[in-house]
């Protein structure tokens, strides 16, 4: 999706970065989007990730445009918790949903109450900027 991306606005990105799951940075060729190789939400790289890049999403005015580009899974490369919520609780009450048998659906519902970032938090924080999201589920049916 970087890729397509920078394929299509070249040097119109002036700055950019994406998740990609650990040790698949290779993979993929950008120039002007860092690519940033995070792990699943059992590990700790996820957290500091999201809390040393968020500078990104500082400073945006009403004429900034920010295009997120999220595809399935990629939550899981993202999974800093609400503020007083560890990531060990959180990869804990995630274990628990699945032993469980809880669908997706309601994984998510959950997880997006104890994340400060799901739930339209993330796109919270850019404002004003005007917000695309790309988005690819992989979901089966997924609406």
């Amino acid at each position: 999706m970087a890729e397509a991306m920078e394929e299509q606005l070249g040097d119109r990105i002036d700055v950019g970065l994406v998740n990609v799951p650990k040790g698949t940075a290779f993979n993929f060729h950008t120039t002007r989007i860092r690519l940033q190789e995070a792990g699943h939400q059992s590990l700790t790289k996820g957290p500091r990730w999201s809390q040393g890049n968020s500078y990104l999403l500082r400073g945006l005015n009403e004429r900034t445009l920010v295009i997120f580009l999220l595809s399935g899974g990629g939550s899981a490369l993202l999974p800093l918790p609400q503020e007083g919520v560890s990531l060990s609780e959180k990869k804990k009450t995630t274990d628990l949903l699945l032993k469980c048998g809880a669908t997706i659906e309601e994984i998510n519902a959950v997880r997006k109450h104890i994340s400060a970032v799901k739930g339209g938090r993330l796109a919270a924080s850019a404002y004003p900027a005007t917000l695309v999201t790309l988005l690819l589920s992989d979901i089966v049916g997924d609406p």
